[in-house]
């Protein structure tokens, strides 16, 4: 039996200012009939985890924590968290912070640009030097790469269109061809002063500072 061959497959790193080949997220189309996008910014065999919260300002006993995390952007629009080591109900827990059934924009339907997730890197060590196959590595950047904290913006869109106009020097757009039928996704680079959550512990009044890197969907607009 031929094992399936997905339609797009590749992890994307990015060089630091030691020039470091640092794992950012990765990228599969495992659709068959249709086009099905899997990120993972977190890998299995990964020494880190990952805490999800809907919460802006405090940890609290919902909170999920884990090894392991996948977001999933299928053909029909729906975008979701989905917790592989969580599992309700005989399967794996998935949460939509958009609200249950809301959609987005079906991939088969993209146009213009869409930006679908904001990915902040604080911590660079979060960021694993791994070796792994089927890689592309973003050329590097001083400016933006440098040590300090920065935001990846992903956008899905049709691959007629041009990149978005983008001149500053503190900014970069790289653009990743054919993710899926007719679609490319744009990475999107700028740098941030933001260096980590304030957050309080439970119902205590310690403030910690949670330098975590930040993954969060954004809202589509209407």
């Amino acid at each position: 039996m031929n094992k399936f061959k997905h339609k797009f497959d590749c992890s994307i790193f990015f060089l630091d200012d030691q020039k470091n080949r640092r794992f950012l997220f990765r990228l599969i189309n495992y659709g068959k009939e249709t086009d099905e996008l899997k990120l993972f910014f977190f890998l299995p065999d990964m020494d880190i985890g990952f805490n999800y919260t809907e919460s802006a300002d405090t940890f609290t006993e919902s909170d999920l924590i884990g090894q392991y995390a996948e977001l999933t952007y299928h053909h029909d629009g729906s975008l979701l968290f989905k917790f592989p080591e969580h599992i309700k109900n005989g399967k794996p827990l998935q949460k939509n912070p958009a609200g249950m059934g809301t959609r987005r924009t079906p991939l088969s339907e993209l146009r213009d640009w869409e930006t679908f997730v904001r990915y902040t890197i604080v911590d660079y060590s979060s960021c694993k030097i791994i070796e792994t196959d089927n890689l592309m590595t973003i050329f590097r950047n001083g400016v933006i790469f440098g040590g300090d904290p920065f935001v990846c913006n992903l956008y899905l869109g049709h691959m007629a269109y041009a990149n978005p106009p983008n001149s500053q020097p503190t900014e970069m757009i790289y653009r990743i061809n054919d993710v899926a039928s007719n679609i490319d996704l744009i990475l999107w680079f700028y740098k941030t002063d933001y260096h980590g959550k304030l957050m309080r512990v439970g119902e205590s009044d310690l403030v910690i500072r949670a330098r975590n890197n930040l993954i969060e969907i954004i809202e589509k607009k209407q």
